[in-house]
């Protein structure tokens, strides 16, 4: 059985971050990184703890976890029949074929890959704000035909938007959310 699983971002920063900015409290995704990094190391794997003890991640070090997170999918017998690079080197899309293909994904991605994902993103647009990230993400939506509030209080505003609107809706949420980040 062949399964494309996307790695949609995580949205940690946009979803788990404030729900309702207000002007006064508007972090940077930087600022919201470095205040929730020790709660990052102490939960994460050695292995990701390791690039991220300084608190930023370089292209080497992300690569590496990329890598790593690959290997690990290939290493446990699961092939990986498709993949796609973003500009900055994230994965897009990510095909894999075997038995027990997304609980191998899962795991490997905490093992190696997701924490170091989530700082790779914070380095690539440091001073966005989670009002600029969802803007940009409404704003594709509707340059792809789908009407959704253009000042969204949070992310789960404009998933329930999209999921209200239809499955093609949610698809193009999860499109865009990838490509603006």
């Amino acid at each position: 059985m062949r399964r494309v699983v996307l790695l949609m971002p995580l949205l940690t920063l946009a979803a788990c971050g404030n729900t309702t900015p207000t002007p006064d409290s508007a972090q940077t995704f930087r600022e919201e990184w470095l205040r929730r990094l020790p709660g990052i190391l102490r939960d994460t794997s050695a292995f990701q703890r390791q690039i991220l003890e300084d608190g930023q991640v370089t292209a080497a070090e992300h690569e590496r976890a990329r890598l790593a997170f690959i290997g690990c999918i290939e290493d446990a017998g699961v092939r990986i029949t498709d993949l796609e690079l973003d500009e900055h080197g994230q994965i897009d899309l990510l095909g894999v074929a075997g038995e027990g293909a997304d609980a191998t994904v899962k795991s490997c991605e905490e093992t190696f890959y997701g924490d170091v994902r989530e700082a790779w993103r914070v380095a690539i647009r440091p001073d966005d704000t989670e009002e600029t990230f969802l803007g940009r993400i409404a704003a594709c939506m509707a340059e792809n035909g789908y009407r959704v509030s253009s000042d969204p209080a949070n992310y789960l505003q404009l998933k329930s938007e999209a999921e209200g609107i239809g499955p093609d809706a949610e698809g193009q949420l999860i499109e865009c959310t990838n490509a603006v980040q």
